[in-house]
């Protein structure tokens, strides 16, 4: 026979989803600094890069407050359903946009790979210089820096590239902080009902 969860077992798990959501928090921030190039963790963003990861943590900071202000079971579960859905939806967004808008390119000087998220439409000079050329051989023979990037797509499909790849990641976040909330209002409130 399974053993019932105490109020104060329900209290101790409850707090624990709450330092869970505060990591969740931070993570961009954390991963940034000890990780620079964090792989597909952290979209590359280009410029935006430190914006995008500033307004990110301020987001799921507030977002985070949400389940905790709930008064009932069923809104916290509620909300646990739909951040889930969401956060799925979001991932699978985000892995389709990380596939198409970001490009991995070897540096064999460095013994390491950096990735680049370009645009959508090439600019005039690429389509003059390297018709019918990948991506990862353009940025190979031009460079994989910003101005670099600039000069062989069009900065309008630069921009709406990253702003697709970073609200997808921002989506998942902020679904899985919710989900994490959403589980320690419940059993706050399991605990509280208990008592």
């Amino acid at each position: 026979m399974p053993r019932k969860i105490a109020g104060k077992d329900l209290r101790t798990y409850a707090s624990v989803l709450r330092y869970v959501q505060v990591v969740v928090c931070a993570a961009p921030i954390g991963i940034k600094l000890l990780q620079p190039n964090a792989g597909y963790i952290i979209p590359p963003l280009g410029t935006i890069n430190l914006l995008g990861i500033g307004f990110s943590v301020v987001l799921m900071g507030i977002c985070s407050f949400v389940p905790w202000s709930m008064n009932k079971s069923r809104y916290a579960i509620a909300t646990l359903s739909l951040s889930v859905l969401a956060g799925l939806i979001a991932l699978i967004t985000y892995s389709f946009y990380a596939q198409s808008f970001v490009r991995e390119i070897s540096v064999p000087s460095q013994n390491r790979s950096i990735l680049v998220s370009v645009g959508t439409e090439r600019s005039e000079f690429a389509n003059r210089v390297y018709p019918g050329r990948s991506d990862e051989d353009m940025l190979k023979d031009q460079g994989i820096q910003e101005e670099d990037v600039a000069r062989l797509w069009t900065r309008s499909s630069i921009l709406h590239a990253r702003l697709r790849l970073f609200c997808s990641y921002l989506a998942t976040l902020i679904s899985l902080n919710l989900c994490f909330g959403a589980l320690g209002r419940i059993a706050q409130l399991r605990a509280e009902h208990d008592r």
